[in-house]
């Protein structure tokens, strides 16, 4: 077995590790915190961004939560479109706001929990996007070469987004 195929596999069981790290300290302290990595919720989520992410009954889940679920051995934050059928325990269908296509449908067994909330900067920032989030996610679902652009101009315009006024642990 060559170098980089032994790091591979060690690579994907350590992030194996962490999701199941993560899904077993938001079970049993009932939250756990976590840090943005990626874009495809932009302009709602940024990179840095941190979430405060409370465990929760998928069932009771509604369209437009943002949820934390497993995916491949990773950890994705993307917001619930829809159940994939009206029966207990159905798949959920999600999207990142700023994808253009579905994610592989959801099992329930997969949710992590929900976003209770997102600090940036130290502040709040509201999870329904507004109406210039929309049309900006809309934009961006139809344009690699837009998102590109969209996050370098990211310093200028992530605050948006930011409850004026409301530190971090007041709202």
């Amino acid at each position: 077995m060559s170098a980089t195929m032994a790091r591979s596999i060690v690579e994907a069981h350590l992030h194996e590790a962490c999701c199941d790290l993560v899904a077993d300290v938001a079970r049993s302290h009932g939250k756990v915190q976590l840090r943005v990595a990626g874009a495809s919720m932009v302009p709602v989520l940024w990179p840095g961004d941190l979430l405060k992410v409370h465990d929760c009954d998928p069932a009771e889940l509604e369209p437009g939560t943002i949820i934390v679920f497993r995916q491949e051995e990773r950890l994705i934050a993307h917001r619930l479109v829809r159940r994939a059928a009206d029966t207990p325990g159905a798949d959920l269908v999600t999207r990142g706001d700023a994808r253009p296509r579905f994610d592989e449908p959801v099992k329930p067994a997969d949710v992590v929990g929900r976003v209770e909330s997102i600090q940036r900067d130290g502040r709040l920032v509201h999870a329904q996007p507004s109406a210039w989030q929309r049309i900006a996610a809309s934009i961006l679902r139809r344009s690699e070469l837009s998102t590109r652009l969209f996050l370098r101009l990211g310093p200028k315009i992530r605050n948006f987004g930011v409850m004026k006024g409301v530190p971090a642990g007041s709202g």
